[in-house]
């Protein structure tokens, strides 16, 4: 038993090491919207990919939004690069 963690050594362990885990997870202030509420700004175009990126290297026609996803065509290779900085 040398060498393995204590909360694996006994049941008492166990219990301790799940309680200390399930009390971050309903004692801590997370909340999922957290990120909103301070100014965050999605980069996912609703349109064209031209809202919010530049093309680079290769032709605009390379890269197409579909079901809400950037997809590359891989023909001729190139980049995005974001608008805001």
């Amino acid at each position: 038993m040398i060498g393995m963690p204590v909360w694996r050594r006994s049941r008492a362990g166990r219990c301790l090491f799940l309680a200390a885990i399930l009390s971050v997870f309903f004692i801590s202030p997370w909340t999922p919207n957290t990120a909103a509420e301070e100014g965050f700004v999605s980069l996912m175009p609703k349109k064209d990919i031209s809202e919010h990126w530049t093309v680079e290297v290769s032709p605009p026609e390379t890269w197409q939004l579909k079901d809400g996803m950037i997809y590359c065509l891989g023909k001729p290779n190139g980049f995005l690069r974001s608008k805001k900085i």
